[in-house]
């Protein structure tokens, strides 16, 4: 893993984006009219949001490819990324269509013998399962149509990250995504005030920081290590 090369990419899509949001702001407090600047802050919300999210999704992405990288096994990962690692085996465990090949024409629809057979082959493997190596898919990270606080904690606690390190902030968060949504369904017409835009710029500056800060902390600390976990876990 080079922590170097990947410190810089996060480092430079944190630094544009901050760079493009300071952009529109400038541009705002250039127009003399109060009510030109909230009408020009109506439409930059949207580019907020959208940084906010962008920004999230790429270096948690760029974590676990980071992960990939360092192809570790799955007895030497953090159980979380143990579990994102091999997010295929268990879809293929839990899958009802894959049917036991002893039983398949006798008892095609006999369903809790075919799940002790997938549960068998589970266990028959378990040894090579461990030696298997990580490589999460970049579908565990997943904004859901809109990041709110809660599906951005659902991926923080995926990756095995701390995931409520933006409580304090969840309120504004929601605020941010009720407006874009209002604006983009055209449903809020009225334009914002410079205040409530400082407060929600302000958030997702914050939550973009902590979010870049967290991943490069937690790969330099081998986190995503086993070894790395509390003695007992």
């Amino acid at each position: 893993m080079n922590i170097a090369r990947l410190w810089a990419e996060i480092e430079i899509e944190y630094t544009w984006r901050v760079d493009e949001i300071r952009f529109q702001e400038n541009c705002a407090l250039s127009l003399a009219s109060v009510a030109d600047r909230k009408k020009y802050r109506r439409a930059a919300v949207v580019l907020l949001y959208a940084h906010l999210e962008g920004f999230c999704v790429f270096a948690l992405r760029h974590f676990a490819r980071a992960i990939n990288d360092e192809a570790i096994q799955v007895k030497d990962a953090s159980f979380a990324v143990a579990a994102a690692g091999c997010a295929d085996v268990f879809a293929a465990l839990r899958d009802p269509n894959t049917k036991c090949s002893l039983f398949r024409n006798t008892l095609p629809e006999e369903g809790k013998l075919h799940r002790f057979a997938r549960d068998q082959e589970f266990v028959e493997r378990m040894a090579d399962f461990k030696s298997e190596v990580v490589q999460i898919d970049d579908g565990v990270v997943d904004s859901e149509s809109n990041l709110k606080p809660l599906v951005l904690r659902k991926n923080l606690f995926r990756l095995g990250l701390p995931h409520d390190l933006f409580k304090e902030l969840d309120g504004t968060i929601h605020r941010l995504l009720e407006l874009r949504n209002k604006i983009a369904h055209g449903e809020r017409k009225e334009g914002i005030p410079d205040d409530e835009f400082a407060t929600l710029r302000n958030a997702v500056i914050e939550v973009m920081r902590k979010v870049k800060s967290l991943v490069m902390s937690k790969l330099s600390d081998g986190a995503h290590l086993r070894s790395a976990l509390p003695a007992g876990m």
